[in-house]
């Protein structure tokens, strides 16, 4: 389009010029010239007023086109921009879907602990149960606690009325005796302890007997050397007096290591002595205190067999 302007421009300006010789000859009239040369001028001015549109045309098209170019940097910069966001955005929904992962597993984890509280509360629960049901045999069985220890009392009496007889028997020997005696306690505690267990186990009975009643004078490991009497007494089937022992040693240490052995003897101390309500009540606590001990496992062995039996008698 710019071409063909110029071209116009070119003609316009043949057109626009002086007449020539041929053309004065030609029979041309003087005002038709005047008229062609006002034409000319006309024009003229056209060509001038359409030159200068078209530098305005120019000028808005180098404007038109800065515009553009602007617009386009602006363009560019909003695509980079989306493309950031959108790399934010894809990480941060990878965070959130870590974090959803992580919540999961820490949701899991929370609910397993719920389950562990929940089973540790019953478990607190049914000892302090069965530490109630302890209690309240200790409390129902005050009289027959007395009566043991009145027999307690009087097998410590019958000792040391031996003792002394045999003492009595002559001077020399009664020298000999505490010449004895005092040779077997003259180590430390510890190793008198140690001494007792020795004895019990070869079945000295009598050695072992002195040596714990004097460790008890001494109150060294009380609790544990009244249970080691009791089993001495349990071993020569001293019943009675094997329970007044295991009762003294249990009211001193109700946690010690050896508990459910002693619970487990004080049961079987009262099925020999035919009292089946307290072997049933200590057989009862035994498992419900000490469920994953070897005694308790033995009580359950023993009640499924009973069960067994009972069951296959009803069937006959």
């Amino acid at each position: 389009m710019k071409k063909e302007i110029v071209l116009l421009s070119i003609a316009i300006s043949f057109l626009g010029a002086e007449p020539s010789a041929f053309e004065l000859q030609s029979g041309a009239t003087k005002k038709d010239l005047s008229t062609l040369q006002s034409n000319n001028k006309n024009l003229q001015h056209i060509a001038t007023d359409v030159q200068a549109r078209l530098e305005i045309v120019e000028q808005t098209q180098d404007g038109l086109k800065s515009l553009v170019e602007g617009q386009n940097l602006k363009i560019k910069q909003l695509v980079d921009e989306n493309n950031a966001l959108k790399n934010h955005i894809s990480s941060l929904q990878a965070q959130i879907e870590v974090g959803q992962e992580q919540s999961r597993d820490q949701s899991e984890t929370i609910d397993l602990l719920k389950v562990q509280t929940l089973s540790q509360q019953d478990e607190i629960k049914r000892l302090q149960e069965a530490i109630k049901e302890l209690n309240e045999v200790v409390v129902k069985n005050n009289d027959e606690m007395l009566q043991q220890l009145e027999l307690f009392t009087k097998f410590l009496t019958e000792k040391k009325q031996t003792l002394e007889n045999s003492n009595k028997n002559s001077i020399e020997g009664a020298k000999i005796i505490e010449q004895d005696e005092d040779e077997d306690l003259q180590k430390d505690h510890q190793t008198l302890f140690i001494d007792a267990k020795n004895a019990i186990n070869k079945k000295d009975y009598k050695k072992a007997e002195k040596i714990l009643f004097f460790l008890i004078d001494k109150k060294f490991r009380i609790a544990e050397s009244y249970f080691m009497l009791g089993d001495i007494a349990y071993s020569k089937k001293e019943y009675q007096v094997a329970v007044g022992l295991y009762k003294q040693s249990f009211a001193l240490d109700e946690d010690a290591v050896y508990m459910p052995v002693l619970l487990w003897r004080t049961a079987w101390s009262f099925k020999y002595l035919k009292d089946i309500k307290n072997y049933e009540r200590f057989t009862d606590i035994l498992v419900k205190l000490y469920p994953k001990s070897e005694q308790a496992q033995k009580i359950l062995e023993l009640k499924y067999k009973e069960k067994r039996k009972h069951d296959e008698h009803d069937r006959k």
